[in-house]
């Protein structure tokens, strides 16, 4: 399958932690938009900066993929996130909380490397996992 080979560097790289590892397989003008917190990610130091972040947050994160779908130069992956949040993330302090939650990632492959990335994550179930929003109604919100 195209791209496997990258998203399985990817994957072992964010899973253990290594930051350096992790930057080198993004491209030098790499810019990623994190949809769920409206923010973006703006080359390789602001994306070395918030993985050191991330990973201060939850020092136990893992990384699985669901699903994966590649053609040409994009990789589209579902994936599940799952940590305990020991440090702070997004201005949230420590919950102390294991979280698991589920998002899907588009990449955008550029000379063998990562060059864009759109991610969006299930926002709402970690505000629910942290405590910080009601639980839904057993029924649902309809």
């Amino acid at each position: 399958m195209q791209h496997q080979s990258l998203l399985e560097e990817i994957l072992d790289a964010y899973n253990t932690h290594d930051v350096p590892r992790i930057v080198a397989i993004y491209h030098p003008d790499y810019f990623g938009s994190l949809v769920s917190e409206g923010a973006g990610i703006s080359g390789l130091t602001d994306l070395h900066e918030k993985l050191t972040r991330l990973f201060l947050a939850f020092p136990d994160l893992q990384l699985a993929v669901e699903e994966m779908v590649s053609e040409e130069n994009r990789i589209a992956i579902a994936w599940i996130a799952s940590g305990t949040q020991l440090g702070k993330i997004m201005n949230i302090p420590s919950t102390k909380k294991r979280l698991q939650l589920k998002g899907q990632t588009i990449l955008e492959i550029r000379d063998g490397k990562v060059a864009r990335t759109r991610h969006l994550w299930d926002l709402a179930s970690m505000l629910r996992q942290m405590g910080l929003l009601p639980e839904l109604h057993p029924q649902g919100i309809l």
